[in-house]
């Protein structure tokens, strides 16, 4: 029997055997656990943020950063874990990616200003943009053939699909009790053992000669990312009145450019690039990368977008919306298990194909959204989006790593999460900025409808007024007043609601010409070219 010295070893835990497979399958589970709340982190602060954003007393340009923060810190810590990992160990990284999340989520959970609750969510995000690459090279260093194929399958299926779906339905449930700090403190009750099981399970892989990491691009890659959010979250913010033609919007645009040139720049010169960007002459890598930050739209930004708009437009229940929204999360799960199961008899590309074209049914479908589309309408769509994205998700990956040399599919594989990353933290600023500029067109054109001196609308207004005095007791000059109201803010609803479908309708013929780009790939010869090394 081993002694706690032998258990708690860092370097090789002496608990179970280093090539027993129960250690392996428990290593899995704790790496999927360690994944799932971070999800749940991702998606389930989004239900209760209106309770946050009345406690923290801020407006809802500042809230969205809350939640496109950590988003946008996941996609930002991929280049530093890369680096890290193979300088430190893999086991000594994950187990300070766990510690970073823990430590932003308990700050999260006690937050008594909005600085303070921001900067949280950037520390947790960072601690899960380590988590992630990290945990897939673990799970191949652990795996081999066909348990390897299981293994990733369980596990993108657990971290995405079960994530989603129980961050939906526990922030939806501690949402409607008020209680959203729990949501934030939930990443410190599993993340505490996570660690634990950590220390006792996972061997230790050494470290590897890595090159000098190029701290000046990553500092550019950053500051880019960041001033292109932050252009996107304020130009159609309600203070800026002229929207893309203020000063205020191009100056954010040329800083945000500036960074770019300047990362650009710095690349041509250093000896030891941040990224490989020769990966990109590769149109297939090129391509992938460009769906996979759509879906990512998809997966993070349209969920998210959904909560918002069933919580204000509907006026559903924070437990509904999670109910609802959940479907997402567990019809993805299930949808990825669709390649697997079928790849021996189907090629991949057909995959990614069939899943970009349910991703652009759904958005077609989305612009049959109404203020009386009942939880079954909304079900449907996000059930066939969930499926879309599931079926593209893997396939794109597998497609942009396809016969990748060795020595540069860590930074593909790099590149390919980030793209995900920063198109989640990107999507609700887009969808937001759509639906902002057609909403007036809308209100223009659903107000102009309504006849105020027509015997139907005065009809109405007088049983509604009625109802109103007879269930109230309010005076009748208000309660006419009243019932205008209610018409005119349902108008406001109908067309918030329409210039959301269409944002979506939008991203439909994007996702249309994505699946032409991917059949065109299906179709064509294999690309094959040279990528010059570089040290």
């Amino acid at each position: 029997m081993a002694t706690l010295k032998q258990i708690f070893n860092w370097e090789t835990p002496g608990l179970l055997e280093i090539e027993s497979s129960l250690r392996h399958w428990l290593l899995l589970a704790n790496i999927i656990l360690s994944n799932v709340v971070i999800v749940i982190s991702a998606v389930g602060t989004a239900i209760p943020m209106n309770e946050i954003q009345g406690y923290m007393a801020v407006n809802a340009t500042k809230i969205d950063w809350v939640e496109s923060g950590f988003l946008l810190a996941l996609g930002v810590a991929v280049p530093l874990s890369i680096f890290f990992s193979r300088k430190f160990g893999f086991k000594r990284l994950f187990f300070v990616g766990i510690a970073l999340f823990v430590v932003g989520s308990f700050i999260g959970g006690i937050s008594t200003n909005y600085y303070m609750l921001i900067s949280a969510r950037i520390v947790a995000g960072m601690g899960g943009g380590v988590i992630f690459p990290v945990s897939l090279t673990v799970i191949r260093r652990l795996f081999k053939g066909n348990a390897l194929k299981i293994a990733v399958t369980i596990y993108v299926a657990m971290t995405f699909g079960v994530g989603l779906g129980l961050g939906c339905i526990i922030g939806g449930f501690f949402g409607q009790l008020y209680a959203w700090r729990t949501v934030f403190l939930l990443g410190v009750y599993v993340g505490i053992p996570c660690l634990l099981f950590t220390w006792i399970l996972m061997k230790e892989t050494g470290v590897y000669p890595t090159p000098k990491f190029d701290y000046i691009s990553f500092i550019f890659f950053a500051l880019f990312l960041i001033s292109t959010l932050f252009y996107l979250t304020q130009v159609k913010a309600p203070w800026n009145t002229l929207g893309f033609r203020s000063n205020f919007s191009i100056g954010c645009m040329i800083v945000s450019v500036g960074f770019l040139s300047a990362f650009l720049r710095r690349y041509k010169m250093s000896k030891s690039p941040l990224f490989a960007l020769s990966i990109f002459r590769r149109k297939e890598f090129t391509i992938c990368c460009i769906a996979m930050a759509f879906v990512g739209v998809m997966i993070f930004g349209s969920s998210v977008s959904f909560i918002n708009l069933l919580i204000e437009m509907y006026e559903y229940e924070r437990n509904v919306v999670g109910i609802v929204v959940s479907m997402f999360g567990f019809c993805f799960g299930l949808g990825g298990l669709i390649p697997i199961i079928l790849g021996k008899w189907v090629k991949i590309h057909f995959f990614a194909i069939a899943g970009l074209m349910l991703v652009a049914v759904s958005c077609f479908v989305n612009h049959s959204l109404t203020l009386q589309s009942t939880p079954e309408d909304i079900l449907l769509i996000l059930i066939i989006r969930a499926l879309g994205t599931s079926l593209a998700l893997g396939p794109l990956t597998a497609i942009s790593l396809q016969n990748m040399p060795d020595d540069l599919a860590g930074q593909a594989s790099a590149i390919v999460t980030i793209f995900r990353q920063v198109g989640g933290a990107y999507g609700t600023a887009l969808i937001s900025i759509f639906s902002t500029v057609r909403f007036p067109y809308h209100l223009t054109r659903f107000a102009e409808m309504v006849n105020t001196n027509s015997a139907a609308y005065q009809d109405y207004i007088a049983r509604y007024t009625n109802r109103i005095i007879g269930t109230t007791g309010t005076p009748d000059v208000l309660a006419e007043k009243y019932s205008n109201g209610y018409v005119m803010a349902n108008i406001s609803k109908q067309a918030y609601i329409a210039s959301f479908d269409d944002a979506f309708f939008i991203f439909g013929w994007m996702f249309v010409s994505l699946t032409i780009l991917m059949i065109y790939l299906a179709f064509s010869k294999e690309q094959k070219i040279p990528l010059p090394k570089r040290s």
